[in-house]
């Protein structure tokens, strides 16, 4: 029988391991100045090039809030990887694009995200 202790040692045990491997994938990230989570949104939106993604995609994407997606598209707007511009539809919509330079790392992303999902299973 699963106790409340136990779920509760789960938890942690959970929180422990995402802390360790996230560590050890900023770490493997540092090569290419960003983090797990700018790596993850930007191989969505350069393996999404063609599509207008808005920041609402993102967040329903990848579960996250709309100030922690900011946050991650400001950094990454301030390293020249992604720009924002206004939709001509509805201008209360902003549509993020790669720019240049992202696409340029994205061999090196995909090398990233083999060797991340190797720290993964070892």
């Amino acid at each position: 029988m699963i106790t409340i202790k136990n779920n509760c040692e789960i938890g942690i045990n959970l929180k422990k391991i995402n802390n360790i491997l996230e560590q050890n994938v900023n770490k493997k990230l540092e090569v290419l100045g960003i983090t797990n989570s700018q790596l993850y949104i930007l191989t969505y939106l350069i393996e999404n090039r063609d599509m207008d993604i808005y920041q609402k995609t993102l967040e329903d994407k990848f579960k996250l809030s709309n100030p922690t997606v900011t946050g991650i598209l400001n950094r990454l707007e301030e390293k020249n990887l992604v720009y924002r511009y206004t939709n001509s539809m509805d201008a209360r919509y902003k549509i993020i694009k790669t720019t240049q330079k992202s696409l340029e790392m994205e061999k090196e992303m995909r090398k990233s995200f083999n060797d991340i999902r190797n720290i993964f299973f070892q």
